[in-house]
Order: structure tokens, then C-alpha cells, then sequence
């Protein structure tokens, strides 16, 4: 949904807009509706430079919000809240608000196992041998445990993925049944659900990156506190060879 180049209570000032500005605008819907949406944050933003209407801010908003810019829609958002819009306008406004605030909350680089590993000081030896050496029990457990972690993480990433999914889902119905012309208090329960949705990837999305983390980090971490090094000192008659466990 996109709105008019100026509010309908401003008549006035309506008719006092450049014909050069209209047509901006006019370009800028039509490149909207054919999802150019980089096309029509260019035309909206000449006619906003053009004719400042508050329904050029919405529309600015809602391109770089499908466009997947949340902070700069975000910031269109707010701009558009303050020029005090009709309730419908207000309350659809803030909606899309809310959802890109999200968004911008869940931005959260997750470091990959092989980052981590990368970030701990110094190389890991790799002595050769002709055995296989034998892990120790307690290695064992530790290997469970940072596998364990990075399988629980992994999964509740996918959790998030799938409430991410259905957060987003709830707000494109939202926004395509008041386009329609459905009443705003009609869908505040379908909104209050993408809000559900949103707040559970966001819970599902940390507890995934930390448990990836903390799996990485504790089999990192075991392997490096179990390596072995082997020394071999010269002796009379001969050389002592000798093997030593890091800890």
C-alpha cells in the first residue's frame, strides 16, 4: 500500500504541487507495484525534494522496507508518524515500524566454528605418529558436549528461520487485507500474531547462536588441551625419547 502525494485535508497545498513532483510520484507507483523498489525510493525521494507531503515519507517507508533496508525504513516510518497522519494511516504505520525494528534487532552476526577457531591464540601442533592415539574419557564428554551444543544450535536456528517465516507471512496478509479495505481492529489480531512470531525467532535465534558458540568454543578449546608433543633428549649410548600431554 502506498499513499497519495498529499493528505486529502490539504487541499490548499495539494493544488499548489509542481506538476513535476506528481509525476515523480506517478513514476515512483509504478515502479512500486512492478517491485523496483530501488526505482521508487529514487522517484519518491525527487518528489518529496519537489513537494514535501507526508504521504511521499509512507511511501519512501514502505519501498525500503520491502526493499529489506529496515534501518532506512525505519527511519521513514517515524518521520511519517510525526507529521501526526489520519488513525488508519498512524496505526498501519507504526505496525510496519514495529516490524522493521525487528528486523534491525535481529541482525546478529553469528561467528562460524571455523571463526572461532581462528581466534584462538596460536597454532595447534599436529605431531606425527604411528598409532592412532587414543582419546581419554573426559575428551570423550567433551567432544559429546560441543557436538551436542552445535546440533542444538543448528536447530534452533532453524526454528528461528521458520518464526521469521510466519512473522513476515503475518505481515504481508496485514498489509494486503488493509489495502483491500479491511478495519485496522479486524487484523490486530492477525498483527498480534506476526508479533508473537517475531519475538519467538528472536528468542529461538539467540539461544541458537549462543549454543553454535559455546559447542565450537568447548571442542576447540578439548582439542588443544589434550594435544600431545613428543621429545627426544640425547643419553649416553643413545637418545630418550620422551611424551608429554599439553594441558
Amino acid at each position: 500500500m502506498i499513499l497519495a502525494l498529499a493528505v486529502a485535508s490539504a487541499s490548499a497545498y495539494a493544488d499548489s504541487v509542481p506538476n513535476r513532483a506528481r509525476s515523480l510520484a506517478d513514476r515512483g507507483r509504478v515502479a512500486h507495484d512492478a517491485r523496483d523498489y530501488t526505482g521508487a525510493i529514487t522517484a519518491f525521494t525527487e518528489a518529496y525534494a519537489l513537494a514535501p507531503a507526508p504521504g511521499l515519507l509512507f511511501n519512501l517507508a514502505q519501498a525500503y522496507r520491502l526493499r529489506g533496508s529496515c534501518d532506512d525504513a525505519a527511519l521513514m516510518y517515524r518521520r511519517f508518524l510525526a507529521t501526526t497522519p489520519p488513525d488508519d494511516a498512524r496505526g498501519l504505520a507504526e505496525s510496519h515500524l514495529a516490524g522493521v525494528e525487528r528486523c534491525l534487532a535481529a541482525q546478529i552476526t553469528v561467528p562460524t566454528p571455523k571463526q572461532v577457531a581462528l581466534r584462538m591464540p596460536g597454532p595447534i601442533p599436529m605431531p606425527k605418529r604411528d598409532k592412532p592415539r587414543e582419546d581419554k574419557p573426559d575428551q570423550r564428554v567433551a567432544d559429546k558436549v560441543g557436538i551436542g551444543l552445535a546440533i542444538g544450535g543448528g536447530t534452533a536456528l532453524l526454528l528461528a528461520g521458520y518464526y521469521g517465516y510466519e512473522s513476515h507471512r503475518a505481515e504481508s496478509e496485514v498489509e494486503r487485507r488493509y489495502a483491500a479495505g479491511d478495519n485496522w481492529r479486524d487484523l490486530q489480531d492477525r498483527a498480534a500474531e506476526g508479533d508473537r512470531a517475531s519475538h519467538n525467532a528472536k528468542i529461538s535465534l539467540g539461544v541458537g547462536a549462543a549454543a553454535l558458540v559455546a559447542g565450537a568454543v568447548v571442542l576447540v578449546i578439548d582439542h588443544r588441551r589434550h594435544r600431545r608433543s613428543l621429545k627426544i633428549e640425547p643419553a649416553r649410548g643413545g637418545a630418550r625419547i620422551g611424551m608429554s600431554w599439553g594441558f
